[in-house]
């Protein structure tokens, strides 16, 4: 309980412990090249579900596209829904693999993961 509150939260704009995993999806949606570490991460925005959702979701019309002529790069929302829209596009990339191998889909809620010092 301590960890979830102290060390390992995810509060914004504190610097905390975590274990940072990397990993690389094939065209074919096979993950490769898997690392796991401990980390210390700094936590600049935190999202919601549906934060996420709304960030992702199509212009309600085609007047509400940006015309803005800035560089994509020095918009952080716009580099923000890249990288988020980058991330979908591979989960459903690996859903689909894992998918047409037999697997299925368990929507749980909560993963519990325990750390031990």
């Amino acid at each position: 309980n301590t960890l979830c509150r102290d060390s390992m939260s995810l509060r914004e704009n504190r610097e905390c412990d975590a274990l940072s995993f990397g990993f690389r999806i094939s065209a074919t949606g096979e993950i490769q090249d898997v690392v796991i570490e401990p980390t210390r991460i700094r936590v600049t925005r935190r999202l919601t579900y549906e934060q996420v959702d709304a960030i992702l979701a199509p212009p309600s019309c085609p007047d509400a596209v940006s015309t803005q002529t800035q560089e994509p790069r020095r918009d952080k929302s716009v580099v923000l829904k890249h990288e988020l829209s980058t991330l979908y596009e591979s989960a459903k990339c690996h859903l689909t693999a894992r998918t047409a191998r037999g697997a299925f889909n368990a929507d749980i809620p909560d993963v519990r993961v325990q750390v031990s010092r």
